[in-house]
């Protein structure tokens, strides 16, 4: 029996959209069907309309999944395309739990050792936290630390 992956890699895997005109969306960048969580992982927390544009993405991502249908069977079936029958079949019996939608931000931390992101990124993101917590996700924010540039 093969091992199952832990996370998959989903990143620039669009997810057609049927009768829906466009290339598709991409349901997350990592998959963790074992512990339910859509990551999305973005390099760099300081411009705030990367970061807004980020949290948007993953809020409609999340939107897709929970309230559509045929969305929802085309990401199985991409698993299921690259990553075999036994974890997509655990995907789709899954989905209508509750998931994590978890934001990971690459960034090296401020010269006082914390992370933070802009104001108006966080206004965003709490706006589409409760978007999100309304359709029964959970939403979390981590940062990755990445080495300062030399």
């Amino acid at each position: 029996m093969p091992k199952r992956r832990a996370t998959l890699l989903l990143d620039q895997r669009l997810i057609e959209i049927p009768d829906e005109p466009g290339r598709g969306i991409e349901a997350c960048d990592l998959l963790d069907v074992k512990s339910r969580r859509f990551i999305h992982v973005k390099k760099s927390s300081r411009q705030s309309s990367v970061l807004s544009h980020f949290f948007k993405q993953g809020a409609n991502a999340a939107q897709m999944i929970r309230k559509y249908p045929p969305f929802r069977e085309a990401l199985v079936a991409k698993v299921r395309e690259l990553y075999g029958d036994a974890i997509a079949s655990l995907l789709a019996r899954s989905l209508d739990e509750r998931w994590t939608v978890e934001f990971q931000i690459a960034d090296t931390p401020r010269r006082n050792g914390d992370y933070d992101i802009p104001f108006f990124s966080k206004l965003t993101l709490r706006d589409e936290a409760r978007s999100m917590e309304a359709m029964r996700f959970d939403v979390a924010v981590k940062f990755v630390r990445l080495a300062p540039a030399h």
